[in-house]
């Protein structure tokens, strides 16, 4: 009997092996790539869409804000999708989906319905990771993973560059061909997946209902607050309080529904693998830092860059992280994986220290240069960590695994960028009441 992970086309075992841990690696560039290359596209060409569309202000940061949330609701659900309907019915229900709201997105001008439509893009990018994740570790033994992991990490790089490169320059004749940038990625990903994912077969197993209902609300109101807070105004709104309110409430029923359920809608059993526990733990601070949303703010606003510096910036930083991904799967064929960390760790922090340096009149390669170091040093530890995170996880379980250690880097951006968008605020109220205007751009010095 076949599973989701064999190939259609029967032939010696060797040989499919290698024909399918080559077809897993195809599909993780090109899936991986469409599923981040919208949210790229949609940060460069903000300052494009915002005044066309009638968003204004910090309104337009709801439309990265809103993809956001959706990404960190959905994530977490991969591996029951998975386990219900196969690798091959998640991933192209996910690119069916990605396609159609960017088409949609292409379309209109009504912010209402764009911000809808972001939801979509960011819900249907959410499983994507973690079920590409798992397709790569179920088709490369663990002596192969180092490569398998590198090439799985560099498709969501390839899209940011694609996303930043030639997005920036679609912009400049309209953002809405810059949705479509989408269409022939996702076309080959479908054709990939189509020709050597196989269905997996029906698994009418009961559907953790009551989990379900308990995680999203936890995830929607607490991804509200982290995502939107910032414009909302934080505990000054009646809102984000009632979300606040709602996420903890229903975040402590499920944990009490999750010791109860013998099949929970979704799995933490993989965390108690120390070098899971560890990897993730890791990767949660890693994204914890991300600070990439409100660079782009700062260098396309206060501080003036126009959209093609900023996409070439992007593009620059996304060569580098792609360097970086590959070496680090190179590298760990040959160095101790703490090492690895350790280096790749020193090499962020340098490049967080140059971000310190934005102010008014800054040069462009002072701009760029934080981005590029950093892109290495995080493409390193990208692969490394996915790696040590798997070393020891059961096959079978490797989709929780995957789902559980993709969410910890969703929830982590979403902390992340939560905490920055809080200092942000609190320093420009100070500066503003003091009466400087000329320091607001130094809200990272």
């Amino acid at each position: 009997m076949r599973n989701q992970f064999s190939s259609p086309v029967e032939a010696d075992p060797d040989a499919d092996a290698i024909r399918l841990a080559r077809a897993s690696l195809t599909v993780a560039v090109l899936v991986n790539a469409l599923a981040i290359i919208n949210i790229t596209v949609m940060t460069v060409a903000l300052p494009d869409i915002a005044p066309e569309v009638g968003l204004s202000g910090p309104d337009e940061l709801w439309l990265p804000d809103v993809f956001l949330v959706a990404v960190v609701c959905t994530t977490p659900l991969a591996g029951s999708l998975m386990r219900r309907f196969g690798a091959r019915r998640v991933l192209l229900g996910c690119i069916v989906t990605t396609l159609a709201a960017a088409l949609a997105s292409a379309l209109t001008s009504s912010p209402a319905v764009l911000l809808v439509l972001a939801a979509a893009l960011g819900a249907a990018a959410g499983p994507v990771a973690p079920t590409t994740q798992t397709l790569v570790v179920a088709t490369h033994a663990p002596a192969d993973r180092g490569r398998g992991m590198a090439v799985w990490g560099a498709g969501s790089m390839i899209g940011v560059l694609l996303g930043a490169l030639l997005g920036g320059v679609l912009v400049q004749t309209s953002w809405r061909l810059a949705y479509l940038l989408c269409f022939p990625i996702g076309a080959a990903g479908a054709f990939v997946v189509d020709r050597h994912i196989a269905a997996a077969e029906p698994r009418p197993t009961a559907t953790d209902w009551r989990g379900l209902a308990l995680l999203a609300t936890t995830t929607v109101a607490l991804g509200i607050v982290l995502n939107l807070g910032d414009e909302l105004g934080w505990l000054r709104s009646r809102l984000v309080l009632a979300m606040l309110a709602t996420g903890t409430a229903t975040g402590v029923l499920f944990v009490l529904h999750y010791r109860m359920t013998a099949r929970p809608i979704v799995s933490v059993a993989a965390l108690r693998g120390r070098d899971f526990a560890l990897a993730t733990l890791f990767c949660f601070g890693l994204d914890f830092f991300s600070t990439g949303q409100f660079e782009t703010d700062l260098l396309g606003g206060p501080l003036g860059f126009s959209a093609e510096m900023l996409g070439l910036r992007s593009a620059l930083g996304g060569v580098l992280l792609i360097g970086g991904v590959l070496v680090g799967g190179w590298l760990l064929r040959r160095t101790a994986a703490p090492l690895l960390v350790a280096i790749a760790l020193v090499i962020v922090i340098v490049g967080k220290v140059g971000f310190t340096l934005y102010e008014p009149g800054i040069h462009a390669w002072t701009a760029i240069s934080p981005q590029l170091i950093t892109g290495v040093g995080i493409g390193a530890l990208t692969t490394v960590l996915a790696v040590v995170a798997f070393a020891e996880v059961d096959p079978s379980s490797s989709a929780d695994a995957a789902s559980l250690y993709g969410f910890a880097g969703q929830l982590a951006w979403a902390f992340g960028l939560a905490l920055l968008g809080a200092t942000q605020a609190t320093r420009e109220d100070d500066l503003l009441r003091a009466g400087s205007t000329a320091d607001l751009a130094r809200l990272w010095s």
